[in-house]
C-alpha cells in the first residue's frame, strides 16, 4: 500500500501527545523569538538602568548619612567646647555672686551690731534720766515731807 501523493508541498509533522502536529518552520518561528528577544532586552536595559539608578541613589544617601554625621559630630564638639569655655565663666561669676553675698552680709550684720549699740546707748541714757528723775523725786520727797512736818506742828 502506498500513499497517495498530495498536490500541496508537505509539511513536516512532528509528533505531541500522540497528535500530529505540523511542525512550523524557521522563517514563521524566527519573528516570534527577535520579538521576544528585542523585549527582554530592552527589560533587561531598563533593570540594569535601574540598578544604577538605586546604586547611584544608595551612595548619595549614604554619603548624605555620613554627612549628616559629620554635622552632627562637628555640632557636638562645638558646644561641648562652649560649655568648657562658659564654664570658668559661669564659675568667677558664681564665685563674685557669693563674695558679693557675703559682702551683704557681713554689712548688714555691721548695720545690726550699730543699731544694737545706738539702742544700748539709748537705754543707758534713758536709765540715767530715770536715775536723774529718781534722784530728783527723793529730794522732792524729802522736801515735801519737811513742808508737811512744820506745817503739822503747830507753831511752825
Amino acid at each position: 500500500m502506498s500513499r497517495p501523493v498530495s498536490t500541496q508541498q508537505s509539511r513536516p509533522v512532528s509528533r505531541y501527545s500522540g497528535d500530529l502536529v505540523p511542525a512550523l518552520s524557521h522563517q514563521q518561528v524566527a519573528p516570534l523569538f527577535k520579538d521576544f528577544q528585542e523585549q527582554l532586552s530592552l527589560l533587561h536595559g531598563d533593570v540594569e538602568e535601574l540598578k544604577r539608578l538605586i546604586t547611584t541613589s544608595d551612595e548619595a544617601l549614604v554619603e548624605d548619612i555620613k554627612d549628616v554625621e559629620r554635622e552632627i559630630e562637628n555640632e557636638r564638639f562645638e558646644r561641648r567646647e562652649s560649655v568648657s569655655t562658659i564654664q570658668p565663666d559661669q564659675r568667677l561669676s558664681v564665685h563674685r555672686d557669693c563674695e558679693k553675698i557675703a559682702e551683704e552680709v557681713e554689712d548688714v550684720s555691721k548695720i545690726r551690731l550699730l543699731k544694737e549699740r545706738e539702742s544700748v546707748r539709748q537705754v543707758d541714757a534713758v536709765v540715767r534720766e530715770f536715775a536723774l528723775v529718781k534722784a530728783s523725786c527723793s529730794v522732792l520727797c524729802g522736801t515735801w515731807a519737811t513742808v508737811a512736818t512744820k506745817l503739822s506742828t503747830p507753831g511752825g
